[in-house]
Order: structure tokens, then C-alpha cells, then sequence
């Protein structure tokens, strides 16, 4: 007993040390796929450490971040804060906190699975980016929950789809994002079935295996049949030009 208690610390012991020296590479700048080749291990090897061992994966998230962890943002765990805290305002600086954007997050919040939320707003009231913006909070925080964005055309809705890529994956623009919930594009995740294109994409940490992407862009006009999300967005799906 004593003899295999010895063998499986002494395993221990080793897997904790290579995981600490793929922590070293990440820090470094090293991709995943340069760390795992300097330490002679495989690719996949990453992804299971991340899958058995949520303080692996909580570190390796910071260090491809950049950053220790130590001086993290509090958060309170509300879609409210999750703007504030960490979603840049398109025209710089922080989220703009407003009557409007309070109102549409405390409905998003009390809607229930299976009922209809109607926002009517006034022009400039910052109904899509805040739309957006609550996406962003629910793929952050539940990788597998799946949106699909329904506007007057698909180019329209791609818009949303770049937007969220985009902070999803610039350190300069959403540091704090990508450093308390990232990575959320890894290399050669395509290969696992994430893809990562200009109507769709799947974020890098979800755990299930559904066929259907993280967040998914259509038009107005588009075939949705077959499709299935957890969340429906249908975003300016009608103009004076579309109303006949």
C-alpha cells in the first residue's frame, strides 16, 4: 500500500510540476501549441487539464491574459456590473450607466425560460450594444448557453457577431473581460468543432457537445429551421423598407 501510495504522489507531483512549467510558458507569451511542443506533450493534453482541474484552467486563463490574477476587479455577479466592470463603451471609456440600460438588463434578468421580452426603445437609447453587451455577460459566464441574433439582414447582424469577437479576443480593448473569463478563442480550437467565422462562432470554453454554435448570426429572411438556442435575439428585424 505504502509502495503505490509513493508511485501516484510521485505522478502527482510530476503532473503538477509540468503544469506549472506550461503556466511559465503561457506567462511568457508561448501559445498553448508552443508551450505543449517545448514540454513535449500533447496538444490535447492542455485541454484535459483544463477539463479535470478548474484551478489549472482558472490559471492558464490569466497567464494567456497576462496577468497574475492577483489584482482582479470585484464583480457582483450581476449583468448590470458585468457592463460596467468590463465592456468597454464603443466611443471609449467605460458603459455609460443610464435609465434605459438599467431598464433593459433588470428585464432580461426576470425573464423566465419560455417567455418574451419586448424592449421598445427610442433611437439612441443603446438598445443593441446593450443587447450585445448581455449577451456577452451570459457566454461569459455559462460557455455553453447558445444566442441566436435575428436582424433586418445578415450583414446587419454580422456587425454583432465582429463587436463580440472583437472583445472577446483584444487584450487592449477588453483586458479585464478576457482576463477574469477568457480565453475565449484558442488555437486550433476549429479542429474541435469551435469555429470561429463571420456569422458564428463558439467560445473556446464550452463544455457540451451540441452542434449549434455559442452565437449565431441571421437575417431577417434566413433559414433558422433546425436551429436551436437557449436564447432568441431579434434585433431591428423590421423597417419601413422590409414592412410588406
Amino acid at each position: 500500500m505504502g509502495s503505490f501510495y509513493e508511485h501516484t504522489k510521485r505522478q502527482s507531483d510530476a503532473a503538477r510540476q509540468r503544469q506549472d512549467a506550461f503556466i511559465a510558458l503561457l506567462s511568457m507569451g508561448k501559445t498553448v501549441k508552443q508551450a505543449a511542443a517545448e514540454l513535449g506533450i500533447h496538444p490535447g493534453t492542455y485541454q484535459k487539464w483544463r477539463q479535470r482541474d478548474r484551478e489549472f484552467a482558472a490559471r492558464a486563463s490569466m497567464a494567456l491574459a497576462g496577468r497574475s490574477g492577483k489584482d482582479l476587479e470585484p464583480w457582483d455577479g450581476s449583468a448590470l456590473d458585468f457592463e460596467a466592470k468590463f465592456i468597454p463603451s464603443p466611443d471609449g471609456g467605460r458603459c455609460e450607466q443610464t435609465f434605459y440600460t438599467t431598464t433593459i438588463y433588470n428585464a432580461l434578468e426576470s425573464t423566465q425560460e419560455g417567455q418574451i421580452c419586448l424592449i421598445l426603445l427610442p433611437p439612441g437609447s443603446r438598445k443593441t450594444t446593450t443587447l450585445e453587451n448581455w449577451a456577452l455577460y451570459k457566454l461569459a459566464t455559462d460557455p455553453d448557453h447558445r444566442i441566436l441574433v435575428i436582424s433586418k439582414s445578415l450583414d446587419h447582424a454580422r456587425k454583432s457577431v465582429g463587436r463580440l469577437k472583437a472583445l472577446m479576443t483584444d487584450p487592449y480593448m477588453a483586458p479585464e473581460l478576457i482576463r477574469r473569463f477568457g480565453p475565449f478563442k484558442e488555437e486550433g480550437q476549429e479542429r474541435q468543432g469551435k469555429p470561429w467565422s463571420a456569422d458564428y462562432f463558439t467560445v473556446a470554453r464550452r463544455r457540451s457537445s451540441a452542434r449549434d454554435y455559442s452565437y449565431t448570426a441571421r437575417g431577417w429572411t434566413s433559414q433558422i429551421c433546425g436551429s436551436r438556442a437557449d436564447t432568441i435575439v431579434v434585433d431591428d428585424a423590421q423597417t419601413l423598407d422590409n414592412l410588406g
